[in-house]
Parts: C-alpha cells; structure tokens; sequence
C-alpha cells in the first residue's frame, strides 16, 4: 500500500514497519533491504498473474468461453488487490532508475502469449481467421488496459463487476 501511494522513494523502512507491524530487525530477517522488499513484492505480483493466466488455458471451450474466464478471473484479481495493481503501475510507469532494475515485460509476455494460444485454439477449431489473430491480441490487449486503468483511478469504486464481465464477453 505504501509502494502503491508514494511510491518508492517516498517510502521509508520506518513506515514500513509501523505498518506491518514489526520490528526493523524482523524486516531485515526476511529482506535484504528496501530494495529486496520491492522486488519481492513485484516476483509475487509476476507470479500471481502468471497464475491467473494460466487458468482459462486448462479450461475446456470455446474461444468465447475461455477469454470470458479469462478476462473476468483476471479483472477479479486484479479488483481484490488493486494497491498490487497499482505499485505495479507505478513500477511499470516509473521513470528507469526510480526501483531497483526489475523487467516488467514479463507480464505482457504472459498476456500475450495466453490470448496468443486461446486464440490460435479457435483458428484450429474454425471459430476465427488465422489472419485475423494479431489484430485480437492488439484489441484484447487494450481492453486488459483499460480495465485495470480504471481501477488504478479509482479502486474504490471499480466500474466493472467481474461477473457482468464474464456475461458481456
């Protein structure tokens, strides 16, 4: 939450533990640093979504069906931990220097290569055309943008249920 509001230069080892609760020898004990702690927390937000997207592709379906499972599980994630989405943002965003060196592309190349293989599962079911499948991702792509931008600007009131996410896709 504080990487999320400050930022990470705007947060101290000090605001650290008075939020966890601890003491800064118990941080220490788990965390190198400041700088451990922050890439830490961006591995487990990697590897969360990671998971999220690996789920819709051991579902059985449709492409219609799997990108409804997909986007909605996704968008409920990302919904219930939106400080996560929001330090990721900012990660993402920052200007270079401003975290320790951490390769956020990963994330795309989650993304892209999830609807990439839903995808290339309809061409070869005949539900689409094998040359229309670049063009979907770009579109795809840009509704999981938009998405979690709107809840980065305003995580407490989020304009999507993920449930009526599910319905429309």
């Amino acid at each position: 939450r504080l990487f999320a509001n400050r930022g990470y230069a705007g947060t101290s080892v000090r605001e650290i533990v008075a939020m966890a609760g601890v003491t800064k020898p118990t941080l220490y004990y788990y965390f190198k640093n400041k700088d451990d702690l922050c890439l830490k927390l961006l591995d487990l937000a990697m590897e969360t979504y990671a998971k999220v997207l690996k789920e819709p592709l051991k579902q059985p379906g449709n492409v219609r069906r799997r990108l409804a499972t997909l986007f909605s599980s996704l968008y409920a994630i990302l919904r219930a931990n939106t400080d996560f989405l929001r330090f990721s943002y900012w990660a993402f965003y920052a200007p270079q220097g401003a975290i320790p060196p951490y390769d956020l592309t990963v994330a795309n190349d989650y993304l892209r290569s999830t609807l990439e293989e839903i995808l290339q599962g309809g061409v070869t079911a005949g539900e689409l055309r094998a040359e229309k499948v670049e063009l979907v991702i770009l579109l795809l792509t840009g509704l999981m943008r938009n998405m979690e931008e709107l809840l980065v600007i305003n995580p407490t009131h989020p304009a999507i249920n993920p449930s009526d996410l599910a319905a429309a896709i």
